[in-house]
Parts: C-alpha cells; structure tokens; sequence
C-alpha cells in the first residue's frame, strides 16, 4: 500500500492519472517509466477534493468521512474502555458528552478563533483532549466509590477538562481577547455547575477535598524574588 497524505498539488496529480489507469504506468519528466505492480495499490487521504480534477476523481474510489459524528463514536469507545466505572458512571459521562459538547463546538465555529488563526482545531482533536484530561482526573482517588453526589462531582471534574479542551488554544487574536470572550460565553451559557463569579473561567481548579472550583491562586506558593 502506497499512501499519500497530504493535499493534492494541482500539477504531480495529473501525473498520477496514468498510474491509475489499466496500464498503471508513471511517466516520469525523464521519461523514465515506472510500472506499478499488480500487488500494489494506493491510498490518498486528504482534507478535500479542491485541486483534484474530475480525471482524478473518477479513476479512485472515493469515500467520504464527515467529521459530524465521528467524534461521538470515539467517545463511546472512551467510555466503554473504562472497566473501573459502573454502568452509572458510564450513563452520566455519556449524557455530559451530549450536553456540553455540540453546543460549546457549535459556538466556536461561530464566534471564537483559536490561536492557529483560520484554521481552528478539529473537533475530534478537542474531544480527544477533553477525554485525556477526564483520564487525569476520574481516578479512583478523586472519585472513590459509594460517594455523595457522584453525578455533581463528576460534572464538576467534567466543566473543568472541557474549559481547558475547549479553551486552551485561545489567545487575543487581531486585537480581541478571545479567552476572556469564551469564559464571558461559558458562564453565561452553562450555569449548572457554578463557577466564582470574579475572575476567567481558567482560573479555578477542583478541589478534590470538597469539589468544588477554587481559585488556582490558593495553592500555588508565593516567590520573592
């Protein structure tokens, strides 16, 4: 398997149109001719199909993967994967998949930019990060079994990896303060769990020892200089 990632350059792919034909036969600019053989096939994943013509379209199958759901189906794997949490943890992280998630992607499309400019983060790429925080934090130490409010505290650790999977990669941007605008919009838009009303989102953490968002200032030491 020969497989090419990355975007198509408008002129080597005209090249390539003879190598998926019948003959499959590549005509070098040296005129050297390279034949591919019958055991060998090629794969080219891409971002999009903009500079690939209709000759290269029509000589490959092509398959189409939306990135609408495909997060959702590597969340449910997630959690399936996670053999120490009973099926009532598994239901309350799902359902918290399900409300916080479309919305809060929904919004930065919208309304935010990250730090990478035009090009914000995939939304597979910021599920995957919120996963990897939740693994830091639904521990067996911060989540011991038979605890009160289990659904609560789990939310609690929840809106915490997600402010930081969703809103780490913001920064002033031509001039506007795109953190400060996402936690004004977090606040307003998700008040389930109650975060202090003074200060950015980003500057509270859980505290395992009662749950609940405290401010980073509070554990972090005083350096004289």
């Amino acid at each position: 398997w020969i497989i090419l990632d990355g975007d198509l350059d408008a002129n080597w792919i005209e090249s390539m149109n003879s190598v998926m034909d019948d003959n499959k036969l590549l005509t070098l600019a040296s005129n050297e001719r390279i034949v591919m053989k019958p055991h060998m096939k090629l794969i080219f994943e891409l971002r999009d199909l903009k500079y690939a013509t209709p000759a290269t379209s029509s000589r490959a199958g092509v398959l189409f993967i939306t990135e609408t759901n495909q997060w959702w189906n590597m969340v449910q794997t997630w959690v399936m994967k996670r053999e120490d949490d009973s099926s009532e943890r598994k239901t309350i992280l799902l359902d918290l998949f399900q409300t916080y998630c479309p919305e809060t992607l929904k919004a930065i499309k919208k309304e935010f930019r990250h730090m990478l400019g035009d090009f914000n983060c995939m939304d597979y790429n910021m599920i995957q990060s919120l996963t990897r925080v939740l693994d830091s934090l639904l521990t067996p130490e911060n989540l011991p079994k038979n605890l009160p409010n289990e659904a609560v505290v789990i939310e609690s650790y929840f809106v915490f990896a997600a402010i930081w999977a969703f809103g780490s990669g913001f920064t002033i941007t031509d001039g506007v303060d795109m953190r400060k605008n996402f936690s004004s919009w977090w606040k307003s838009k998700w008040t389930r769990v109650k975060l202090p009303t003074k200060g950015l989102i980003y500057d509270f953490f859980v505290d395992k020892s009662t749950y609940k968002f405290t401010p980073w200032v509070q554990i972090v030491p005083t350096i004289s200089y």
